[in-house]
């Protein structure tokens, strides 16, 4: 099977959902956005700093089978906005079902150069937004209706090791892994499913800009058994599985579509 020739699914899957997806405007988050429709949600709030040309096309598409899909502005970095964000959305809709932290920042840059702000920037967008985001929409959104919920965030083969010039990235993915262990054993008795997707390089615009040069990412790929990088297709296709009734199993999980890169750690 060729990245991106993937399995159909029951179409309906998350009909009558409501699905929050972070850095919606493109690469994988927009993967997953379209899958969520394509799946059925009811509402989806697509979040990102800018409206691209991409996401209006997918909100066009979902106005044409019925999901109501909004566009909310946020600068994740920036607590305040991240919280009008949560007001924006439950303002809109009080009941959320899904909520998928996608968005990252990398700053990349040997530790002894690393400038604090850049640090505190990375950790700001990769653990704390989800902190914040998730627990507002959680707290008011899921847990009052006593429907359950599922949340996933996006992760990175980076937080089960050190690589040059990624430090504060290493360290806010390896931080992510605990927050969502954590929130899986606080709200697991809300029904409430927590878990992480770890995945390999995949090529979006930020993985072109720190991975594109072959002599970087070629040492990389000869460690991946599969010999190759993701599709985000394919990882927007894991995040789905793990927003069905089929993964209501797992919670406090880190599923890591890598090609089997970690199994040689």
């Amino acid at each position: 099977m060729s990245p991106g020739a993937l399995h159909t699914f029951d179409s309906r899957v998350l009909q009558g959902r409501t699905a929050v997806v972070t850095g919606a405007s493109r690469g994988i988050g927009l993967a997953i956005a379209a899958l969520c429709v394509e799946a059925g949600a009811s509402r989806l709030a697509a979040l990102s700093r800018t409206h691209t040309p991409e996401l209006q096309a997918l909100q066009q598409q979902a106005a044409g089978v019925g999901c109501d899909c909004r566009f909310i502005a946020v600068d994740l970095a920036d607590e305040a906005s991240v919280r009008k964000a949560a007001r924006e959305i439950l303002s809109w809709c009080d009941r959320v079902d899904i909520v998928v932290n996608n968005a990252g920042a990398a700053r990349l840059a040997p530790l002894l150069e690393q400038s604090t702000d850049d640090w505190d920037e990375t950790l700001r967008v990769n653990l704390r937004a989800p902190f914040l985001l998730t627990r507002e929409l959680v707290r008011d959104g899921m847990i009052p209706h006593g429907h359950g919920g599922k949340v996933v965030h996006i992760s990175s083969v980076a937080a089960y090791g050190g690589v040059p010039d990624h430090a504060a990235y290493c360290a806010s993915k390896a931080a992510l892994h605990s927050l969502t262990r954590t929130m899986a054993v606080e709200w697991g008795r809300h029904r409430i499913h927590c878990n992480a997707v770890c995945p390999t390089i995949v090529m979006t615009d930020m993985g072109r800009r720190v991975w594109g040069d072959p002599a970087k990412h070629q040492p990389v790929l000869q460690r991946i058994p599969l010999q190759r990088f993701a599709s985000v297709e394919e990882i927007a296709h894991v995040v789905l599985f793990l927003l069905t009734p089929a993964s209501d199993m797992l919670t406090g999980n880190v599923l890591t579509p890598d090609g089997g890169l970690t199994a040689g750690l």
